[in-house]
């Protein structure tokens, strides 16, 4: 096993497992989501800065608020909120497949499709959910950032000149495909 791998193996194992458990431990509402969030930011070549997870922070807590808001204002009108729910997905695919990358186009479909079903059940839950899952970046981003620093990864050029070449994809048969699913 190359060096590079055992040591993205290591920040892996213990940035999860240490996430995972700490959510167990004092029990933090949806740590899982944090330990999920952590394994993704793991997999990246060089680890997160504290500008971008405040910037990515501020970016769902933003999202998931004005998911919350337009869901509660359209709930009493079934027809507008689920055309409201329908172009919140394809705008979220949209802006997925044009480049926005692909957590953020993932926040962008959580906010489309979990707030909005979350609202019609129960409006604390969603409360809930609107904080935690971006608390739960934050915290994903730090711990990534920490896992980088104390196991340090291969400087951003050698990085770099290992990534793979982008495929060529058709953007609007991938989000009338997304969408359609």
């Amino acid at each position: 096993m190359h060096i590079e791998t055992k040591r993205a193996v290591l920040r892996q194992t213990i940035g999860i497992t240490g996430v995972f458990s700490i959510g167990l431990i004092i029990g933090w509402p949806l740590s899982v989501i944090g330990a999920v969030f952590t394994a993704l930011f793991l997999q990246a070549p060089i680890g997160m800065t504290v500008k971008a997870s405040a910037k990515l922070f501020a970016f769902s807590i933003g999202l998931m608020l004005m998911s919350w808001l337009m869901s509660a204002a359209l709930l009493p009108y079934p027809v507008a909120f689920l055309g409201m729910v329908c172009l919140g997905v394809v705008l979220s695919f949209t802006w997925a497949v044009s480049g926005a990358g692909l957590l953020p186009g993932v926040l962008a479909l959580m906010a489309a499709l979990m707030i909005p079903n979350l609202t019609v059940q129960s409006s604390d839950l969603t409360l809930v959910l609107v904080f935690w899952v971006p608390a739960n970046l934050l915290i994903a981003g730090f711990v990534s950032g920490l896992m980088f620093t104390v196991i340090r990864a291969r400087t951003p050029a050698q990085a770099a000149s290992k990534s793979s070449a982008d495929v060529f994809f058709d953007p609007t048969r991938r989000i009338v495909r997304m969408s359609l699913v």
